[in-house]
């Protein structure tokens, strides 16, 4: 019976990880929460054979679960108190049915103090009944947070239902026949094998299903960044035209100043030159698609309210591709807007400057709202505040190709987000710098 026992705490960590992962995002490295889980519940197990007491052990599984959560998820002490309490009503919960419906219906249930075998399916059926409990909540909580595109559909779980149902059909033969010990064996491993498969194809669904969804949202940055290059590109276009209209205007404005006698049609006419050359100076990064880009976002943060100021001098990544150029400052700078639109201060700051044998690219913005991370990845949440995962990838992919080291950083006390790139040129980037 204690190695039933033991079992029992082993599908119950397994349901209780299961139950925090699907709520709540990971803080570190699955394999150390799952080890440190191990060691919690061969406690609770010590514990249960020690004062063989059904109250300490759900009070000390509550406090187990509860600080498992805080320390593997990102949760506060609330969430993980009362997901730790709705294991713990739902676990007794959960005995108090299997007990309940196979006492109506299924005989006398004390049979299972003479009988592994049958203590075994009772294990099963009331940890079964946990899963239902705790699948059916996380759908519920998700749905009230708004997540309706819920990783798991709802209708998997009509396979631990029905494995609830062959299980109690396992009961009752075992209760109402006197079985050989050859087919109690068969009947213990054809349950364990029914519950272990649906508690799995929940894990490699999920598993599946987020590959699902980071393959599509590569995707649909892959193509958000082709529709960006060719924009880009058109507007390049557009610009060149301008310029060569402007470089004409200006001329033919010149020409008539000279000719006009009326000192007020001088002084209109020198208004209208200076309108023009100021409209035509933008862009003296001496790179065109990093002009673009900057005039891209100047405008996105002018609508938007938000102060955009830039610096930049000495360095302009002309040694970068254009398409790897737009990747690079449009995830930065996607970012930075989505974050500062929702922050206080609502500021902006970009500089790429060159320190020594670098080229420094540095990007500051406001963010009320510290981002969710591990270690140094960050993560992508519904309440991120605008810092996307898949994003930063994206930046450090890049900044990797052209010899880059990318780190961020966040300032609570000034509640401001950094970005940091340093690239190291090779000899082919400096010619190419020079050139």
């Amino acid at each position: 019976m204690e190695l039933l026992s033991a079992l029992s705490h082993a599908i119950e960590l397994f349901i209780v990880f299961q139950f925090f992962n699907d709520l709540f995002a990971n803080k570190g490295r699955k394999i150390v929460a799952a080890a440190v889980g191990f060691v919690f519940y061969a406690v609770a197990y010590a514990a249960f054979l020690l004062f063989d007491s059904t109250v300490v052990n759900i009070l000390l599984c509550f406090v187990i679960d509860s600080v498992f959560a805080k320390l593997f998820f990102e949760c506060n002490i609330k969430g993980a108190t009362l997901g730790a309490l709705f294991i713990a009503v739902s676990n007794t919960a959960s005995e108090f049915i299997v007990m309940s419906v196979l006492g109506i219906v299924g005989g006398d249930i004390k049979t299972y103090q003479s009988s592994m075998y049958i203590y075994l399916l009772m294990v099963l059926l009331s940890k079964s009944v946990l899963f239902v409990l705790t699948k059916a909540a996380v759908y519920a909580g998700l749905y009230l947070r708004g997540q309706k595109g819920v990783r798991i559909p709802a209708f998997l779980l009509i396979y631990p239902i029905a494995s609830i149902v062959i299980l109690y059909t396992f009961w009752m033969i075992s209760v109402r026949y006197s079985l050989s010990k050859n087919i109690s064996v068969i009947i213990s491993a054809a349950s364990i094998a029914i519950i272990a498969s649906a508690f799995l194809t929940f894990v490699f669904y999920g598993r599946t299903s987020r590959k699902m969804d980071e393959l599509y949202k590569n995707q649909r940055e892959a193509e958000r960044l082709r529709t960006d290059q060719t924009y880009y590109a058109l507007l390049d276009q557009q610009n060149e035209m301008l310029k060569t209209i402007t470089h004409d205007e200006k001329n033919h404005l010149i020409a008539i100043k000279a000719l006009a006698n009326d000192p007020a049609v001088s002084e209109y006419i020198e208004n209208i030159y200076g309108d023009i050359k100021y409209h035509s100076m933008f862009g003296n990064t001496k790179n065109k698609f990093l002009d673009l880009l900057l005039n891209k976002y100047k405008s996105i943060c002018d609508s938007s309210g938000i102060s955009f100021e830039y610096n930049i001098r000495t360095a302009n990544l002309s040694f970068m591709d254009a398409p790897d150029l737009i990747t690079l400052l449009s995830n930065i700078l996607d970012n930075a807007v989505e974050a500062a639109s929702v922050s206080e201060k609502k500021t902006i700051e970009l500089s790429i400057n060159k320190v020594n044998e670098f080229d420094m690219l540095s990007c500051v913005n406001s963010c009320d709202r510290k981002p969710q991370s591990v270690g140094k990845s960050l993560r992508t949440s519904k309440n991120s505040g605008g810092f996307h995962g898949l994003g930063t990838k994206s930046i450090k992919a890049m900044a990797g190709k052209y010899n880059g080291e990318f780190d961020w950083s966040y300032s609570e006390a000034d509640r401001e987000f950094m970005v940091n790139i340093a690239f190291f040129h090779t000899d082919k980037e400096k010619e190419l710098v020079k050139n």
